[in-house]
């Protein structure tokens, strides 16, 4: 008896699309992290959003791999606002 491939299918995206939310919320952890620690240490010209996206696509390449540019702008703007 075969595993039915619908089945399977849906139970592989669950999978996927549980891997890349464990992968957002880190990507959310660090940009916290490291933006605060720029305002902490009063690094001010640190804080705009095209160096922090740059130092983000530096630093953890392969956890920017799963988003997108314009997503990560838009998660470093919103860190930054608050």
């Amino acid at each position: 008896m075969e595993f039915p491939q619908e089945l399977f299918l849906k139970i592989k995206a669950y999978e996927y699309q549980l891997h890349v939310s464990d992968k957002i919320k880190e990507i959310k952890r660090v940009i916290k992290y490291d933006i605060s620690t720029n305002f902490y240490l009063g690094t001010i010209e640190h804080s705009s959003i095209a160096f922090q996206v740059s130092y983000l696509k530096r630093s953890y390449q392969e956890l920017v791999s799963w988003i997108s540019e314009s997503d990560l702008k838009s998660l470093v703007k919103k860190e930054l606002v608050t």
